[in-house]
């Protein structure tokens, strides 16, 4: 006896084919720097800084091309680190493209530009938190479906760096790259009194000397009594071109 299908199994497949694989796709949870969870379906490909100095810790992990999932932010580097900028927008001029919201480091972003950029993700640091929710923002994206993800580059630099490089790597499917950094910090931290020698890439010779940092030939130095290191953001700098290859 042959078999004959019936008459819905075309549409048991077509069902198949555009249903299953969303649902066998694995959604990414995380635990962020303010204790909440978030949870994306799939790595974001656009996402919105509320400080831009966030893109520090892009540049870690999307290494090619750091500003690539960034449609909007706070540049705070144009504002407050002019020299790193004009470095890095020499490197990625689509950097100086990306909509800027237009507020200083106060917490504060631009709902509707924001909300207009269409973002799967906004990324903001820990001390924002009270900021964003006295102004509606974190109701308002939990309405629209954008998660929030907290980092902390600034509150508590010295152990939450790390954590947070460690963070943006679940949740940009760069846990490889955010590994490569944690540990090299980590031997950092084991070797404290010894000058560190990292060879660069040619286009950051001048962006590590501009950040404070002893440069000659391809080889940048440091001591722990160098200048400039204490600053927070120049630490970030710091660590930004000690990874790169």
């Amino acid at each position: 006896m042959r078999f004959r299908p019936p008459p819905y199994w075309p549409a048991l497949l077509l069902f198949c084919g555009l249903v299953l694989p969303h649902m066998a796709r694995a959604t990414i949870t995380v635990t962020d720097m303010a204790s909440r969870q978030v949870t994306l379906a799939a790595p974001p490909q656009r996402i919105a800084l509320q400080d831009g100095r966030v893109a520090l810790d892009l540049a870690l992990l999307d290494r090619a091309q750091p500003f690539a999932r960034v449609v909007a932010w706070n540049n705070l580097l144009r504002r407050f680190e002019p020299n790193q900028w004009s470095v890095l927008v020499k490197n990625w001029p689509a950097a100086a493209k990306i909509p800027d919201m237009g507020f200083d480091d106060n917490g504060s972003v631009n709902l509707e530009e924001l909300i207009a950029a269409r973002p799967q993700l906004l990324v903001a640091e820990l001390r924002a938190r009270p900021v964003l929710e006295q102004q509606g923002v974190m109701r308002t994206l939990a309405q629209l479906g954008i998660p929030v993800l907290f980092v902390d580059d600034s509150e508590h630099p010295v152990p939450d760096a790390a954590r947070s490089v460690t963070l943006l790597g679940q949740v940009l499917g760069r846990e490889a790259e955010a590994k490569a950094y944690v540990d090299f910090q980590r031997f950092q931290h084991h070797r404290p009194r010894i000058s560190g020698q990292i060879h660069l890439p040619a286009g950051f010779r001048r962006f590590a000397s501009r950040s404070g940092l002893r440069v000659d030939h391809r080889t940048i130095h440091r001591s722990p009594a160098e200048p400039g290191i204490a600053r927070h953001s120049d630490a970030r700098a710091w660590r930004l071109v000690q990874t790169w290859n």
